[in-house]
């Protein structure tokens, strides 16, 4: 990570494989983050370090506005109780198309806070509402997965 464009003033954390929360954990401010290169140095933050802030990158799921993984999407790494929050209430009851990767199966909610689950477990693929299997997919209102 580094301070410019010109990738030559760099911050000190090496990023290892996994998922972080806000930079500032790291002594960067937000936003100050200009440019980013792969690395072959050993990573100083990462899963592995115990005392990491860092998470498994092991599940991911992308929601679609639109079938067959077209249109708006967005990024889901942990659970999500309520796709109808005021911060970004686009996908509540508004998927079309599912993808799904890493290890981890995923439960579908018909409202937010988990409360009315549907009959399926999302495993790694992509799904669709074009199949009947999947029509629930637009009543979408929370998401989590399987630890």
């Amino acid at each position: 990570m580094y301070r410019n464009s010109g990738i030559n003033i760099s911050y000190a954390p090496v990023l290892g494989p996994g998922l972080y929360r806000f930079v500032g954990d790291w002594q960067i401010e937000n936003d100050q983050i200009s440019s980013l290169k792969p690395t072959n140095e050993i990573a100083t933050v990462g899963v592995d370090h115990l005392d990491s802030l860092g998470q498994p990158a092991d599940r991911q799921l992308t929601l679609f506005k639109e079938d067959n993984k077209h249109g708006d999407h967005s990024h889901v790494f942990a659970a999500e109780p309520n796709l109808n929050d005021p911060s970004d209430n686009s996908f509540n009851d508004n998927v079309r198309s599912i993808a799904v990767k890493g290890k981890r199966f995923w439960r579908i909610y018909l409202d937010s806070q988990f409360i009315t689950p549907t009959n399926y477990m999302l495993g790694a693929s992509i799904h669709s509402i074009s199949d009947s299997y999947y029509s629930q997919f637009s009543l979408i209102s929370s998401l989590l997965p399987d630890f």
